[in-house]
């Protein structure tokens, strides 16, 4: 019996330190798709702000000052694929059924030109990782945006015709989620190969982190039309970004679960690998670039000179979701 009982206790230990254990070719697998995935829902995340229901400003001294607030939402599969990958149980914020929700506000601006029957805007917003983390259960968000556009008013509307503008834009964008405490004690095997004496690496307890940046591109069209204190409006867009995508965690990181890495065996694993690693963390990053289609239509409540937008946003090229809420003044 006690024969038996130690036999148990052997594979079951054998058990846990299988499921410890990661390969690195997997791991960087993960991240890579969670790049590619971010290049497509990033261009989509980067058009919140500037979504005014008028098509067209009217030319100058026609402007407006407001705040959007809203939400994007990103592929959650390409977050839990990572996730499941290091044996993290991702905070219910980051799985949600309709993607993972990221809330962003802007400042917005536009002001009309003279002459030409152009309006031109720039936003902007932030966020620090602490900002938010009590409506997120813990998960710190990190984000910032800066960009602007320019539309042009091809259909000045009137008592029949609506309104209609094309626009180009440029939109930066970069931010991350960060969980703190969550992610196991891990090995990670290099699959056979040898960078001066590491084999492999073993990360102590620490905290996760996604993160990203892109340059992105955008061009939309929109109508709209006056009634009295509404104006409902309706747009297409499509947003191409040259982005960046990955995450990692910072942990303390040894060669045999004791021994800390030295410098040339940093830079070994660097050199080889799409990793920057210390002996406090690794990160996988990688680039990729994509485009998102989307459609929106929304109506403002027009009070005098303050206006209350309504919108909301569909990714066509991954179903994604988005709403934002703008309050302004617009003379």
């Amino acid at each position: 019996m006690k024969k038996l009982l130690l036999t148990l206790m052997i594979m079951m230990m054998a058990a846990g330190f299988a499921t410890a254990q990661i390969t690195y070719s997997s791991l960087e697998s993960d991240f890579k798709d969670f790049s590619d995935d971010m290049a497509g829902a990033l261009p989509y995340a980067s058009t919140l702000g500037l979504n005014w229901s008028d098509a067209y400003l009217g030319g100058f001294p026609h402007f407006g000052v407001g705040l959007t607030t809203g939400f994007v939402s990103l592929p959650s599969d390409s977050f839990e694929a990572v996730a499941t990958q290091l044996g993290v149980d991702l905070p219910s914020f980051v799985t949600g059924s309709l993607g993972v929700p990221l809330p962003a506000y802007t400042v917005d601006a536009r002001v009309g030109i003279p002459i030409l029957p152009i309006d031109v805007g720039v936003k902007g917003g932030f966020l620090s990782p602490g900002m938010l983390e009590d409506m997120t259960g813990g998960v710190g968000i990190d984000y910032m945006m800066l960009g602007g556009d320019v539309r042009w008013g091809v259909v000045k509307g009137g008592l029949i015709l609506p309104s209609v503008s094309v626009g180009v834009g440029y939109n930066y964008l970069t931010g991350g989620i960060y969980m703190d405490g969550i992610t196991p004690s891990r090995t990670i095997d290099f699959g056979g190969a040898n960078y001066n004496g590491v084999t492999d690496i073993t990360l102590s307890e620490g905290d996760m982190y996604y993160n990203w940046s892109a340059n992105i591109i955008d061009v939309k069209a929109q109508a709209s039309k006056s009634f009295l204190i509404l104006t409902p409006s309706v747009g297409v867009g499509y947003s191409y970004g040259f982005s960046s995508a990955g995450g990692g965690i910072d942990a303390s990181v040894t060669s045999d679960g004791t021994t800390p890495l030295t410098d040339s065996q940093i830079s070994a694993i660097e050199d080889a690998l799409d990793m920057d690693i210390s002996n406090s963390g690794f990160s996988i990053i990688s680039e990729a670039n994509g485009g998102s289609l989307r459609v929106w239509g929304g109506c403002s409540f027009n009070i005098v000179v303050l206006k209350l937008d309504l919108t909301a946003m569909y990714n066509v090229s991954s179903g994604s979701l988005g709403a934002a809420l703008n309050a302004r003044i617009q003379i």
